[in-house]
């Protein structure tokens, strides 16, 4: 029995490997091999169980056993891609398009569109765009508005008036 467990590891090993010294990502491996790791995991073999068979079938990148963490949230990812791509497959616009949640009342008129003013930016005086930065007279008001607010806010908090 274990010698098949090897067998499905050194597939993904395979896969990991491309030719001597190069390598695919751990995510390739794990997403071409997934029904294996389905299927090991719910035969109840542990983590550190598939790391091992991994490690003994030459899935060791840098050397040393791949960790724990990583090699299961590479599965748990690629596994929650899988279910994605399942539903997407299966949707069909006609059957799952968007519903309103609130429905329109009998007496309520029909919803329009919003109508944006063509000419927001351009200048009433010359027909030329609107500066987009504030001319000095209006940062100096603007300054003088936040001077009169801060000695305001001073009096306020000041405990001895």
């Amino acid at each position: 029995m274990a010698e098949d467990w090897l067998d499905g590891a050194r597939a993904v090993a395979r896969t990991w490997r491309v030719t001597e010294g190069i390598f695919t990502s751990v995510d390739h491996a794990v997403a071409a091999n997934l029904a294996w790791f389905d299927e090991a995991l719910a035969r109840g073999i542990r983590w550190a169980d598939i790391i091992g068979f991994l490690s003994a079938a030459g899935m060791t990148p840098g050397g040393r056993p791949l960790s724990l963490s990583h090699l299961s949230a590479v599965y748990y990812r690629q596994t929650k891609r899988r279910r994605a791509e399942a539903r997407l497959s299966q949707r069909t616009p006609t059957t799952d398009a968007p519903v309103c949640s609130t429905p329109l009342l009998p007496n309520s008129p029909e919803p329009r569109a919003r109508v944006r003013d063509p000419t927001p930016l351009v200048d009433d005086t010359a027909g030329r765009p609107k500066p987009l930065m504030p001319s000095s007279q209006d940062l100096d008001e603007f300054r003088s508005a936040l001077a009169r607010a801060k000695d305001h806010r001073r009096i306020q908090d000041d405990p001895t008036s």
